[in-house]
């Protein structure tokens, strides 16, 4: 068994700028993202807890105007999104490339899981009446949180170079999650 890291050569090609710049850039997006996404699972969230509530008139006009916010919200976590993932790559490419081969299946899937989320949450925020609206409204959230941990996994992984190895010999089918870091 190997001990050492498989870390990929750093790229020749140089930053097209200083770094502090990116990574200023990278915190400062990130953190714009980071606010978008606490409105769509914190909204979706709330919308759900509103639903179970619909008794009072309160709670049906929360959970409705809510449910038609999500999909700006999300349109808006993800654009906010692109730009942290790009300065992710430009400042720390050959560990998150890595970390994202070695996980493949589930990385990929995050395209198809934000899909479903997306479709019912327009479903939820266009027709939004019925119980089988509020379970499309926890279809979205599980989504949503499906993703998020899919990234978790995927940035712990790109962190713990050590591990790559074992991780990528366990399935090299690529259909890895860094399930076992310490909290």
């Amino acid at each position: 068994m190997q001990t050492q890291p498989v870390i990929p050569a750093v790229d020749p090609i140089p930053l097209p700028g200083p770094a502090w710049l990116f990574w200023t850039l990278l915190v400062v997006t990130f953190l714009l993202h980071t606010i978008a996404m606490n409105c769509v699972v914190g909204g979706t969230l709330i919308s759900i807890a509103a639903r179970f509530r619909r008794g009072n008139p309160f709670f049906g006009r929360l959970a409705g105007d809510l449910a038609r916010k999500i999909p700006s919200f999300l349109a808006a976590t993800i654009t906010l999104g692109v730009a942290p993932l790009l300065f992710v790559q430009v400042l720390y490419g050959q560990f998150f490339y890595s970390s994202s081969v070695i996980l493949a299946w589930p990385w990929l899937s995050v395209i198809g899981v934000l899909t479903v989320s997306y479709y019912a949450a327009y479903a939820v925020a266009f027709k939004g009446e019925g119980s089988h609206y509020r379970h499309l409204s926890v279809v979205s959230l599980v989504a949503f949180l499906t993703i998020a941990f899919i990234y978790t996994s995927n940035f712990t992984l790109m962190l713990t170079p050590e591990k790559w190895l074992d991780k990528h010999l366990a399935s090299t089918a690529g259909l890895n999650l860094n399930l076992n870091e310490r909290m």
